[in-house]
């Protein structure tokens, strides 16, 4: 039976192949720009059914070791680049959700790879030895792929996991009030942003009460105490404003400066505490899973973008990698509402409740 998958499954194969034909790959700067820094690959490891390695050799050939030193086949590099282009092409023409492509499944073949996406346990999608010229050692890494050639990319997944419990104070709240809020959709979807803004303008204020998942919030905890309080609020702001990316989104946090931190000081206060959550959340960290502060993803991210180029953002320049999480990624409304309980308003023990639900995804 042929292979399937959609856009970003066959990215990571692009990736595997691409890399081995170009026998190195760049580093890029917070927009998505190539920069003169690259980093050479002396190899890289995937494990299927049997681990593999692939190594570039000085002839520019790609020499491909079974688990047990002996050699599985030698194929040119250029092969590698020819295939890469094609299967570049085949991805961006394809109009399915999940669609074959049998000229790459057949040169999969003759390269060990009979799976799209080789077996993980944790987010690193590829793993890769480089060598730093910065500090002239080899790594084995584990990179994070994501590719710009299908569906925007999630970095923190939502679920009832990543609800928001807000209580909606205002005295004269009734419940025609509540089921007037609840009967407020678009079409057949339910209108959150207009649910939330009609309760704003009727005068109800929604304060953060508590985060329904206790995982989530100490997930954050242990990335910085406040954090919790900052995403709540960044989060409201996401339904309550025109803000949709995490920098707007900041800035509404930092003009309001709910917590009264010295900003002419510190102006950096709040960013710094998301920059940190946003590292965490692309290399391990999970909204279900308690979080001990272990990288899965130790290399970082590897971008696949819409024209082809490969971009590295390696977790030792954190930085550069902060500043690519926090200008390309947004806030935005999750589907699923009545399944993950949220954007409805409810009524517990005399008191009015909406949940909201926290998703944060790659602009592109």
């Amino acid at each position: 039976m042929a292979l399937t998958g959609n856009k970003g499954e066959w990215s990571e194969i692009y990736t595997l192949i691409k890399l081995l034909g170009d026998g190195k790959v760049y580093a890029g700067d917070a927009n998505l720009k190539k920069l003169t820094v690259f980093y050479q690959i002396l190899s890289i490891i995937r494990q299927e059914n049997e681990q593999y390695e692939y190594k570039p050799d000085s002839t520019r050939q790609i020499v491909i070791i079974d688990k047990n030193g002996n050699q599985f086949a030698r194929i040119p590099m250029s092969k590698f680049i020819h295939e890469a282009k094609d299967l570049l092409s085949a991805i961006k023409n394809g109009k399915q959700s999940t669609f074959s492509i049998p000229s790459t499944e057949a040169f999969m073949n003759t390269i060990g790879c009979t799976k799209l996406k080789a077996p993980s346990k944790d987010k690193a999608d590829i793993h890769i030895v480089i060598h730093d010229s910065q500090t002239e050692m080899a790594h084995l890494l584990g990179f994070s792929i994501k590719s710009q050639l299908g569906k925007r990319s999630t970095l923190i997944n939502p679920g009832r996991t990543t609800n928001i419990v807000y209580r909606i104070e205002n005295k004269n709240m009734t419940d025609a009030t509540m089921n007037h809020v609840n009967n407020m959709n678009n079409g057949d979807k339910m209108d959150l942003i207009g649910r939330v803004r009609w309760l704003k303008n009727n005068g109800c204020r929604l304060i953060y009460d508590h985060f329904e998942n206790d995982v989530l919030k100490n997930n954050m905890m242990m990335v910085d105490t406040i954090l919790p309080d900052i995403i709540q609020r960044m989060l409201l702001f996401f339904y309550e404003t025109d803000a949709r990316t995490v920098n707007d989104l900041l800035k509404e946090v930092e003009q309001e400066n709910f917590m009264n931190f010295d900003l002419s000081q510190y102006p950096l206060f709040y960013q710094r505490k998301v920059a940190n959550l946003l590292v965490d959340a692309a290399l391990g960290m999970v909204p279900k899973t308690k979080w001990h502060g272990k990288y899965d993803a130790t290399g970082g991210y590897l971008i696949v973008k819409e024209d082809g180029d490969i971009l590295c953002y390696h977790f030792y320049n954190r930085n550069l990698f902060e500043d690519y999480l926090l200008n390309n990624t947004d806030f935005t409304t999750p589907g699923k509402h009545e399944q993950n309980n949220f954007g409805i308003v409810y009524k517990q023990n005399n008191h009015y409740y909406m949940n909201l639900e926290l998703q944060v995804r790659f602009l592109q």
